[in-house]
């Protein structure tokens, strides 16, 4: 499958946060096989490493740097690198963040999450990412579907589709932006509590019969970021099996 498939411009760069694992690995998988060029962050050396072997045996082209998207110094670094080697970046997917078992407070936790996505965007459009542009964030059912603990986390993920339509709406002209809402996703750290009784009724009373994989999430930000969404601006995309229609 090629870029023209899904009607990329062969070739344009896509920046993909969190890529070592989970949603962020799937999505930089799927970017490079449908011939887009991508820029894979993250802070875990190891898995970058991994997906970026496993992108170029697939016959992809991707680079990867470790990324704290905490760091702004760090975000204008790795965008300028990408830039010198690409040219401006066409597609981002904003996936990394905190994780809802990370111990902060609830003005750190929001401020991190949300601000961080913020800032990726900004440091994005200033580089002029040019016709057909997009952006897709990554939220969660947990910030407007359902409820969760710690308070900040269903608060930034629902402030991460705020933000999402409010740039829509004033930014629509240069860049479409989208977000995704994922409920649980089958991935490493989540193996423990996926053989809990909690995990095991989760999927038991999915209408689909089982959790999510990073590849069901990928697939839809591939399809928003895409020309096949050209007038899909603002939207915040629940992947989650139908599970919200359960709770």
């Amino acid at each position: 499958m090629d870029a023209t498939t899904w009607g990329f411009e062969p070739g344009a760069v896509a920046i993909v946060t969190g890529a070592a694992s989970g949603i962020g690995r799937a999505s930089a998988l799927r970017c490079a096989e449908v011939g887009l060029r991508v820029a894979a962050w993250d802070v875990d050396q190891g898995g970058l490493d991994e997906v970026t072997a496993e992108v170029a045996g697939r016959g992809g082209v991707i680079t990867s740097a470790v990324v704290d998207v905490f760091d702004d110094a760090a975000i204008d670094a790795a965008f300028t690198a990408v830039e010198a080697a690409w040219g401006p970046a066409r597609h981002l997917v904003n996936n990394a963040g905190p994780r809802s078992v990370d111990p902060y407070t609830f003005r750190e936790g929001v401020g991190r999450a949300v601000g961080s996505m913020e800032a990726m965007i900004a440091r994005f459009l200033a580089a002029g990412p040019g016709d057909g542009a997009s952006v897709v964030s990554v939220s969660s059912v947990a910030g407007n579907y359902t409820g969760s603990d710690p308070a900040w986390y269903p608060t930034a993920k629902a402030a991460i589709a705020g933000l999402t339509r409010a740039l829509a709406w004033k930014e629509g002209a240069r860049c479409r932006f989208n977000a995704v809402a994922p409920s649980l996703v089958a991935t490493p750290r989540m193996t423990s509590y996926m053989d809990s009784d909690v995990g095991r009724h989760w999927a038991e009373t999915n209408p689909l019969g089982r959790w999510a994989d990073g590849d069901d999430v990928a697939r839809a930000i591939l399809f928003l970021l895409s020309p096949f969404a050209a007038y899909v601006n603002g939207v915040l995309l629940p992947v989650d099996g139908g599970q919200t229609l359960v709770l």
